[in-house]
């Protein structure tokens, strides 16, 4: 698309990277200029230390141009080629820095279309940083693309090609990005691309029809998790993938994928090489912390957020502290701080890096916790009995339905419940970070566990406890009480596990009367007003008033005039 040369900026004394846009004549010319200003636009949204930093722009003298962040270093193709493949240790480090660099792009509105090796240069420090958005397109934009996009035209790399970027390029999602990097970091294990043959053609029907050789089988070495990892980012249906924020998740906090600082000593080693650049770093960790009261000229980190019942550390050398909401003394200079928390059950977390400047107290929001993902998901399989023909699975408040397997991609403890409205039976699992769990046996209840039927988190949000009726267990009452159904039953209840909307009285009624042992109730005035804020949705409520006589008179109600959309809601009594 373009020359790319080093320049000298007159004004900051600095050098840059100047992007000249290669000349063409007549309409291929204005659409080569009309991508070349959406590169731009797009590019210059854009501030991360893992993505190239687009300075100046403009035409003179009949040319377009893009001043960009000078990156003074190699490109990972240039490593690929000279060592045939990366040490697993080091690839991890610069995966990170990869799917680090596409979350900050995808957290615009932003898809890249062509990450590969060639487009991820390793800088000073051993930063790496994305380039050539040139084939990028914001995600809310559709006609302008169109345009400028040829119906049919394949737009990417073929070594590195979603399926369904090959398909229809236009219709490439933030998913493609992440099978890009999958393919991208697995030429880096492997030495090869997943895909290979002597033609394009050959290569982007292998992507769309073969399996690739697993990453095991090729080297040993490489850890289980890196391997699912990057297997998960592989899959041919995109809504199989992680996003990029999972990924930077999985690579940061599985012990298995993280391999420390192993990486970093192996790409200074590799450019002091190949650069003749020495790499001296210098380490300032924790020593000795502890979680005291300091006076007002120590250098201190105080820790605030959501915190209650967490546990932190910095550097992941110190120890692990529980939160106590006092500041605990550190050395001055750059850290990381590592926040664990369980949430009902499940195991979220925060990395952050930071600097602390010497004899100041510094205030460090933890705001960003989130859950802790598994590389691989985890299968737990249903029993097939004949007294449970006819049952739902519930798991933390959801009707899963009649499924013959339940998966799960976060750390932490769940319970879930089999129930044909009669007969219960249930399990306890804890799913430890690789993913291995201790298998338990199914247990007879009477009804769902609290722990199975009630959710207590919306969104990442943590809430009141609440269930969602299903279609399913209404229809259990219209035939249980032998109610006559509405002429638009059938067609409502068609997805029988998902929630019921626009349930009528006398159907909320005798459900109540079914599950009456059950220890469930519905939600009173407030609480129905709550659960209308966070779904957004009205639901049905009870209120229970006194008459004249001393006489109590139950009613229900709902929080908004429509009543055919509103949810019906149960909480634990």
């Amino acid at each position: 698309m373009g020359m790319v040369y080093r320049g000298h900026h007159n004004t900051t004394m600095t050098e840059v990277a100047v992007k000249l846009i290669r000349q063409q004549n007549g309409e291929e010319n204005k659409q080569y200029v009309d991508r070349f200003m959406q590169e731009i636009r797009v590019a210059a949204q854009i501030r991360d230390k893992n993505v190239v930093q687009v300075l100046d722009a403009g035409s003179e003298h009949g040319m377009t141009y893009l001043i960009l962040e000078l990156v003074d270093g190699v490109d990972i193709g240039e490593i690929i080629d000279e060592k045939g493949s990366i040490d697993p240790r080091l690839a991890v480090t610069l995966a990170t820095g990869i799917a680090s660099g596409i979350n900050a792009i995808h957290k615009k509105g932003i898809i890249h279309r062509d990450i590969k090796p060639d487009n991820v240069l390793l800088g000073p420090n051993n930063v790496v940083k994305i380039t050539d958005l040139g084939l990028a397109r914001q995600l809310d934009e559709s006609e302008d693309f169109n345009r400028l996009t040829v119906s049919g035209m394949v737009v990417g790399t073929p070594w590195y090609l979603a399926p369904e970027a090959i398909r229809d390029s236009r219709s490439a999602g933030a998913e493609t990005d992440i099978y890009s990097f999958g393919a991208t970091v697995y030429h880096m294990l492997a030495g090869k691309p997943p895909f290979d043959a002597p033609s394009a053609y050959e290569v982007m029907r292998k992507h769309l029809e073969d399996r690739h050789q697993p990453l095991r089988e090729i080297n040993p070495a490489i850890s289980r998790s890196l391997s699912h990892l990057i297997d998960s980012c592989l899959q041919k249906e995109p809504e199989k993938r992680p996003s990029a924020q999972e990924v930077v998740n999985a690579l940061g906090h599985n012990s298995k994928v993280n391999s420390g600082t192993g990486g970093m000593a192996l790409v200074a080693l590799f450019l002091l090489g190949c650069l003749g650049t020495a790499a001296i770093v210098s380490w300032k960790v924790l020593v000795n912390s502890t979680s005291t009261i300091l006076d007002e000229h120590a250098t201190a980190v105080h820790l605030t957020g959501n915190l209650d019942g967490a546990h932190f550390r910095f550097d992941n050398v110190g120890r692990w502290e529980r939160w106590e909401n006092i500041p605990v003394a550190i050395t001055a200079g750059p850290h990381s701080i590592t926040v664990e928390k369980r949430i009902d059950g499940k195991k979220f977390i925060a990395n952050k890096e930071f600097t602390v400047e010497e004899h100041h107290k510094e205030t460090l929001p933890i705001l960003d916790l989130q859950p802790a993902m598994l590389t691989t998901t985890v299968d737990v399989r249903i029993p097939r009995e004949d007294d449970m023909s006819d049952f739902v699975v519930y798991q933390e408040g959801q009707n899963i339905g009649l499924e013959s397997s339940v998966y799960f991609d976060q750390v932490g403890y769940y319970t879930i419940a089999l129930w044909n409205g009669d007969v219960c039976k249930q399990k306890h699992i804890q799913i430890n970070e690789n993913g291995s769990f201790p298998d338990t046996e199914w247990e007879r209840c009477h009804h769902p566990p609290a722990t199975a039927y009630f959710t207590s988190l919306v969104k990442g949000q943590q809430t009141m406890s609440h269930h969602l009726v299903s279609w399913w267990e209404c229809n259990k009452v219209v035939t249980g009480y032998l109610l006559t159904a509405p002429t638009n039953w059938a067609e409502q209840a068609s997805d029988p596990y998902k929630a019921a909307i626009g349930v009528q009285e006398n159907i909320i009624k005798n459900l109540l009367e079914w599950r009456a042992a059950h220890s469930v109730r519905l939600p009173n005035r407030e609480e129905a007003h709550e659960l209308t804020s966070i779904y957004d949705r009205g639901f049905w409520y009870l209120e229970t008033i006194t008459d004249e006589n001393g006489q109590k008179k139950e009613s229900y109600h709902c929080t908004t005039d429509r009543k055919y959309r509103a949810l019906f809601a149960l909480l634990p009594r």
